[in-house]
């Protein structure tokens, strides 16, 4: 009598890499796409790191919005750094897949950033608030220390 459990005569497989299909295009097309795809991750790279220098080097720009909105760009930074990559190299290499613990790393790193982003918008959300409903004491509520803490 053989039990469910007894692993020496079960079928079981184990999955190593997955492949990504992708868009389903000629192959003359897809040094157009790798050519697009990477105009727009240059292009998102540069306009994030260029808003974080300058907020960072213009004192100016030292109030809770700017703060807020380096942070976003900090953080949209690496959201766009999780999947770009992977998805433009898909584009110029023969070998279209993605190993497991990649796939899971780049799922777990999406989502941190999303939830990441998400309470940064509430923060902002809440600044906004504070500006509008007590602009006099706006200085006083929204101190250096608390858009640390948010």
């Amino acid at each position: 009598v053989s039990s469910m459990g007894d692993r020496g005569t079960s079928n079981h497989s184990e999955v190593t890499d997955f492949i990504l299909v992708g868009f389903r295009v000629g192959p003359e097309l897809h040094i157009l796409l790798f050519l697009l795809f990477l105009l727009v991750y240059a292009m998102i790279l540069l306009g994030n790191i260029g808003m974080m220098t300058i907020i960072m080097t213009d004192p100016r720009l030292n109030t809770p919005m700017y703060f807020f909105l380096g942070n976003l760009s900090f953080i949209d930074l690496f959201y766009s750094s999780v999947i770009a990559p992977k998805a433009i190299s898909n584009f110029w290499t023969e070998s279209k897949s993605i190993s497991f613990a990649g796939c899971v790393a780049q799922l777990f790193l999406f989502a941190l950033f999303i939830v990441a982003e998400g309470f940064l918008l509430a923060a902002m959300a809440y600044d906004r608030f504070i500006a509008i409903c007590n602009p006099l004491l706006y200085s006083v509520h929204m101190s250096t220390r608390l858009c640390a803490q948010l």
